[in-house]
């Protein structure tokens, strides 16, 4: 089986990607795209030229979006984020759970703003909500919905909370995905003593690559969060190595 390897896509890059002639030559299978509140829903439009399948990322706290508490942002964050999954046509929408808030909160965001089945909850760095693999299960079997594990997200607030990894970080890494069992995989380099994500490309940090790619199922799409527009070389690569791992 050959994996499925994603790139992503900053609010700020769809236009220059768009312009680019080399990103038209599907190297990738499929495109993850944040829309940030406010942008033109006719930015969004003219992704469909190109022919490749989508997952779009709702908007988080560095939008001033924060589904686990109650704030005006939020409606703005999830409406741009569904309506861009409707125009993409994408199979799943990426949620953070929130950082400086409350489960309950979320919950009521998604009572009032409903949840919608297309969304998968990632693991992430900061804050305390839904901040084990057991918690955001747990909160995905309640609400009908799946789950996306980051590994970088996931090295990082061990390191950052103080636990480390007395057995390894593929260890640790390996039981996340084993109780997740994730729809979507984010991936990148970075350093195993960090308390930040690195999104950086491979070779870059200090991760034990084919060690990473070895835990990961393979009929779990891969979308690698690392610079998509500053050096093509280096993503290709990256992309060339997942698909044949």
């Amino acid at each position: 089986m050959t994996r499925q390897v994603g790139i992503r896509l900053l609010p700020n890059e769809i236009d220059r990607f768009l312009e680019i002639p080399v990103f038209r030559e599907k190297f990738y299978d499929f495109i993850q795209v944040l829309p940030a509140p406010g942008i033109a829903i006719e930015k969004i439009e003219r992704l469909k030229e190109i022919d490749t399948e989508f997952v779009v990322h709702i908007p988080y706290y560095d939008h001033g979006v924060d589904l686990s508490v109650d704030k005006p942002e939020n409606e703005g964050g999830l409406y741009i984020a569904r309506k861009s999954a409707d125009i993409l046509k994408a199979k799943y929408i990426i949620l953070h759970a929130g950082k400086d808030g409350t489960v309950g909160a979320l919950e009521a965001n998604l009572g009032m703003y409903g949840c919608d089945k297309r969304y998968i909850v990632e693991n992430t760095v900061n804050g305390q909500v839904l901040a084990t693999a057991e918690e955001i299960r747990g909160f995905c079997d309640k609400w009908g919905i799946e789950s996306c594990f980051d590994f970088g997200h996931a090295i990082a607030r061990r390191n950052k909370s103080g636990q480390g990894f007395p057995n390894g970080y593929l260890i640790c890494c390996n039981d996340f995905l084993d109780v997740l069992n994730p729809k979507v995989i984010h991936f990148y380099d970075t350093y195993t003593t960090s308390e930040v994500e690195g999104h950086l490309h491979f070779g870059e940090g200090n991760l034990d690559i084919p060690a990473m790619l070895e835990i990961m199922p393979k009929d779990i799409p891969v979308l690698l969060e690392v610079p998509a527009l500053t050096n093509y070389e280096k993503l290709k690569r990256d992309v060339e190595l997942v698909r044949k791992s």
